[in-house]
């Protein structure tokens, strides 16, 4: 924690960055993006690309890629997949509903190496900007102090009858503390001397993932970071990614196979829609 609180107050970019010199995913979601890029390529009997998003649970703060989605309606073709931004946005509603919060995004390459193209810089920059809102890595809790004649003390009620005591600050654009309190309470008899408010201080930050279908290819991954004083935003491009070992679930093949299917459109149809040799074989 000293070393963090040391970045913030010396404002060091070059340190900021060093927070995220990796992406780390555990290994259930990196297989399970395999198999979307793999199996994809398959079903359309073409090297096709395909991608979507990079999630962990909402309480997780340890910022490790757990599990990954396919987006929906899809377009895709040897060299790009496009998702139209209203259906997106409601699909990022859905992911949120899941209990899940959104690291970053990926996609595959079906079989190019993995790197990031001018189009997918331009992506990553939309994704990001929706991302770091709510994606926040933290650094430290800034102590901000109330004594002496800097907060008064106030009670109210509300429509339902419930108490509340609120410490305000003298300056009317400072946020409010409220505590809900019991009906028996007397606020003569509450003696407070000072508050000392914690105030979150940290980084915005977007992970951006490509692979390819083969799982001997290294995998390409970015980090976007915004920093938290400047507001610049910086790319490290060409981050390590770490694959934890996470005594993961197997993987449920079958859902995949069928988000495949009714999420990529390639060539005007939904891969579903597709028959090929290997559905013939009974690959799929």
């Amino acid at each position: 924690m000293k070393r963090l609180e040391y970045i913030l107050e010396n404002n060091s970019k070059e340190k900021t960055d060093e927070l995220f010199s990796e992406l780390r995913i555990t290994d259930y979601a990196y297989k399970k993006i395999k198999a979307y890029a793999s199996l994809a390529c398959i079903i359309a009997n073409a090297s096709i690309e395909c991608g979507g998003y990079l999630v962990a649970p909402k309480e997780d703060h340890d910022y490790i890629v757990k599990d990954v989605y396919l987006s929906k309606d899809q377009k895709v073709t040897g060299v790009e997949y496009v998702v139209d931004s209203e259906p997106d946005m409601d699909f990022l509603k859905e992911i949120k509903n899941d209990g899940y919060k959104v690291l970053g995004w990926w996609h595959s390459h079906g079989s190019m190496n993995p790197f990031h193209s001018g189009t997918d810089d331009d992506t990553f920059k939309s994704i990001y900007y929706n991302i770091f809102p709510y994606n926040k890595k933290e650094l430290s809790r800034e102590t901000i102090p109330l004594s002496g004649d800097s907060f008064k003390i106030e009670h109210q009620t509300d429509k339902t009858g419930n108490n509340y005591i609120l410490f305000k600050s003298n300056n009317f654009l400072e946020d409010i503390i409220e505590m809900r309190v019991g009906n028996n309470f007397n606020l003569n008899d509450i003696k407070v001397k000072g508050i000392k408010i914690k105030k979150f201080k940290g980084i915005s930050f977007a992970y951006s993932l490509v692979v390819n279908r083969f799982y001997s290819v290294a995998p390409y991954s970015e980090v976007a970071i915004k920093h938290p004083k400047t507001k610049e935003i910086k790319i490290n491009k060409g981050v390590k990614v770490s694959e934890m070992i996470s005594n993961p679930k197997p993987l449920d093949y079958e859902k995949i196979l069928d988000e495949i299917k009714t999420r990529i459109i390639y060539k005007g149809k939904f891969l579903g829609e597709i028959t090929n040799k290997y559905a013939e074989l009974g690959v799929i």
